[in-house]
């Protein structure tokens, strides 16, 4: 998770600007939804209470898998972005 989120908290916003999806001010926007989409980490503790640390801690991994890859595959896509986003937040922050 450490170097993964790295990479998507320094270049996340970058790629996306670049690729045309989001303007400087919905950059903004955007680490808003990461932020907001955070909130649901607080839930983290009802995964890891049902489904034991390490199965947690793996679909907490998959999940911030699954958000670097949505952006590496499909940067042009505000929906996959906004997808993205969410899902990092919520992983990130678990």
């Amino acid at each position: 998770m450490g170097l993964g989120s790295s990479a998507y908290w320094t270049f996340a916003v970058e790629h996306l600007t670049r690729a045309g999806v989001l303007s400087p001010t919905a950059s903004r926007t955007f680490l808003g939804i990461v932020g907001v989409a955070s909130v649901l980490a607080t839930l983290a503790a009802d995964l890891v209470r049902r489904q034991g640390p390490r199965r947690a801690f793996v679909i907490a991994v998959g999940t911030e898998a699954t958000a670097l890859a949505l952006l590496a595959r499909v940067p042009t896509s505000l929906v996959a972005a906004i997808a993205s986003g969410s899902l990092f937040g919520t992983a990130d922050n678990a």
